[in-house]
């Protein structure tokens, strides 16, 4: 599962993680205090996401937060490692804390109706089988939709739809805006799987909001990240949006 940190703007670092990179982005941000790890990939990437600093000349005790955009299984499942290994705290909104914290079980957080959401879950519960479910982690910093901080510069945008605690996180003076699975980027711009997203007009409305700030990177939770004028990438594919 190791992977080798691609730089794509000054100071940020694309992690391609999971099995042969395929599972889900991480973002390791070197901030003014430090090293921030923007999501933690599935179970078992902490030890790539430790080897990547290393590459780049930082040690666990160097991490200064672990940020999570949201509670998906393939986002958390390095943070127990993570927070063991450097002592960073853990950062989530806390409409997800309960997933992130395993008070409710990844396999069934959609509590799905449908069949669609039912053939969902079942998937999920396959891959929680396979590469195991994430260790529960305490949240340290619990992010509210009135919270209003700066994490060493990076501001939370609350961006729920895809889970209901979803948070995009903006580096504004890196010009980068890490926008978790609030947009997908596999082939072009894309709204979160809906058979994955708790509310998919909310999630539509979460993309418009999103379009509304400056950013010139964007860094997405599945799919390359764009390096160059993203926001107005991004403008374009909300006004396109229906519903």
């Amino acid at each position: 599962m190791s992977s080798r940190p691609q730089e794509i703007a000054p100071g940020v670092f694309h992690l391609r993680l999971g099995f042969r990179g395929q599972v889900s982005n991480g973002y390791i941000w070197i901030s003014e205090r430090g090293p921030v790890v923007i999501d933690a990939g599935p179970p078992g990437a902490g030890q790539a996401i430790i080897d990547a600093l290393t590459a780049l000349g930082y040690r666990p005790q160097h991490l200064v937060a672990l940020v999570a955009t949201h509670g998906d299984f393939d986002h958390v499942g390095g943070l127990a490692a993570l927070k063991r290994w450097s002592y960073a705290p853990v950062i989530a909104a806390e409409a997800d804390v309960p997933l992130i914290e395993g008070r409710v079980n990844h396999r069934t957080r959609l509590h799905p109706r449908s069949i669609s959401q039912r053939v969902m879950a079942a998937v999920a519960g396959l891959a929680t089988r396979v590469m195991g479910s994430p260790e529960p982690v305490t949240v340290d910093l619990v992010l509210t939709p009135a919270s209003d901080v700066t994490l060493g510069g990076l501001r939370p945008i609350p961006t729920p739809g895809h889970t209901a605690g979803h948070t995009s996180f903006l580096a504004p003076e890196a010009g980068v805006l890490f926008t978790g699975d609030a947009i997908l980027n596999n082939r072009g711009l894309s709204l979160p799987i809906a058979i994955a997203t708790e509310d998919m007009d909310q999630a539509r409305r979460s993309i418009r909001h999103l379009a509304t700030f400056s950013f010139n990177v964007a860094c997405f939770g599945h799919g390359s990240p764009i390096t160059q004028n993203a926001d107005e990438k991004i403008r374009r594919f909300a006004e396109s949006l229906k519903g």
